[in-house]
């Protein structure tokens, strides 16, 4: 499970205004959908906050992918009023294991995302370094 945040979101609305900051979010929600894989799930979770589900796929490559994700964003140019814009994402992960609630996996990505925007943001964090 991975909770995936643009960093300093709020800079966009409040420089550009909030439609401008919509136009942001297609635009990022487009560069992840066109990035994932054919078993992978991606959603909107609130804010610019997304969420994206790996079925079958390992904690190694979980991390492998999240890390190429946030590599391809801050490399990838947005545009923002016919300017462009560079931005970065803080992810945090968990590992879904049986005998857990949905509620304990969110809670770990949350506090793994929460992690590495403490640790300066634009960086992937696993919910078993943080607990």
């Amino acid at each position: 499970l991975v909770l995936m945040d643009i960093d300093d979101f709020k800079t966009v609305n409040d420089t550009y205004g909030h439609l401008a900051g919509d136009d942001v979010l297609r635009q990022f929600a487009k560069l992840l959908r066109e990035n994932l894989r054919e078993t992978d799930y991606i959603a909107r979770f609130g804010g610019e906050e997304f969420i994206l589900l790996m079925p079958s796929t390992t904690l190694e490559e979980g991390c492998a992918y999240a890390e190429n994700l946030r590599k391809l964003i801050m490399e990838n140019i947005f545009i923002v009023e016919s300017k462009e814009m560079h931005l970065t994402s803080s992810i945090g992960m968990c590992k879904l294991t049986k005998g857990k609630s949905e509620k304990h996996y969110f809670c770990s990505a949350d506090k793994a995302l929460y992690r590495a925007k403490q640790l300066g943001k634009n960086r992937v964090v696993v919910c078993d370094l943080v607990e």
